[in-house]
């Protein structure tokens, strides 16, 4: 996203990266994986995330109920920008008003054939 679109000076572009944080639970037909994002680029330095303990349930890898905390960490040319950060974002945001699609591929080993 353009680094703007969060309040950023203009001109550089913000990634965000989905990192696990775990735990997994596979009890069908709900997946539920924790993860958080991570944000860089655009001159953004230190552990700049969203969430840690973000919980995504769904069977269909599509989730829009879950509540997504404030980014935390954030900092731009040494200067704290979390609060920046979260007012061009809306975060925290209430459960409802977020949404996230993952692509999710999983095999599965029945015990007696593990090594």
């Amino acid at each position: 996203m353009p680094s703007g679109a969060i309040g950023l000076p203009p001109g550089g572009t913000v990634h965000a990266h989905p990192e696990y944080t775990g735990p997994l639970a596979l009890r069908y037909p709900d997946v539920r994986i924790g993860v958080k994002i991570r944000l860089t680029g655009a001159g953004l330095g230190g552990p700049c995330a969203i969430g840690g303990d973000v919980s995504i349930r769904s069977a269909t890898h599509v989730d829009n109920a879950f509540p997504a905390p404030a980014a935390r960490g954030c900092t731009r040319h040494g200067r704290d920008v979390d609060a920046v950060i979260n007012a061009a974002a809306n975060l925290p945001s209430p459960a409802g008003a977020n949404t996230v699609i993952l692509e999710e591929y999983f095999g599965l080993t029945p015990y007696n054939r593990l090594p």
